[in-house]
């Protein structure tokens, strides 16, 4: 159960996260700049092309056949492939995957299958970019509660505390490099979490 692409008057992710540094530097045109994995619509890659109108890579956006076969009018350069994220990752190397609010959708051992078939498409330079609510350990808001609460009772899933990312990170042969937040979060804003091959 995706969230609602509800701003909430925040930025978007590449305007807090560094993408020159983390992203750009040495990137080709025929290397996978970045891969949206269960992105949907494209909302996400429309708006980083927009953004970084010009730059070199490749712009891939990847979800299952139903919705991919059915997407028009997206802007020129940005891919389209078919894929269930439950098989292996065939777009290998990709200097990022991303990823937005995706595994909250699933309990721990279908979210572990999911980042195990990314990982084993990692380069040693590749970045996994996972944005989603983290549920503070004390004092979390009725946002959190609600979101947590509903994703248990229609999905048998939940929401996530750092330390629940870090543990099942781990468990699929990563590690959480970095959290990087919006500077006018409010309750309900996303964060996203740098991702590296242990």
């Amino acid at each position: 159960m995706a969230i609602p692409r509800l701003s909430f008057g925040e930025e978007e992710w590449f305007e807090y996260f560094p993408v020159k540094e983390k992203l750009l530097r040495g990137i080709t045109e025929d290397d996978i700049l970045l891969a949206d994995i269960g992105g949907g619509r494209g909302h996400d890659l429309v708006a980083f092309q927009k953004k970084y109108a010009g730059v070199p890579g490749r712009l891939v956006l990847q979800d299952l056949p139903v919705v991919i076969n059915n997407l028009k009018g997206l802007p020129k350069g940005i891919e389209l492939a078919a894929h269930d994220f439950f098989t292996p990752q065939p777009l290998k190397g990709a200097r990022a995957y991303y990823m937005r609010t995706v595994l909250h959708d699933w309990p721990d051992k279908q979210a572990q299958n999911i980042l195990k078939n990314l990982r084993d498409a990692m380069g040693k330079d590749s970045l996994l970019l996972i944005y989603e609510l983290i549920v503070p350990d004390e004092d979390h808001t009725v946002w959190h509660a609600q979101m947590d609460i509903t994703l248990m009772a229609t999905l048998a899933a939940l929401e996530r505390t750092r330390q629940q990312w870090v543990d099942l990170l781990d468990a699929a042969g990563l590690k959480l490099q970095a959290v990087w937040e919006p500077k006018n979060g409010v309750s309900g804003s996303g964060s996203l979490l740098e991702v590296v091959l242990k």
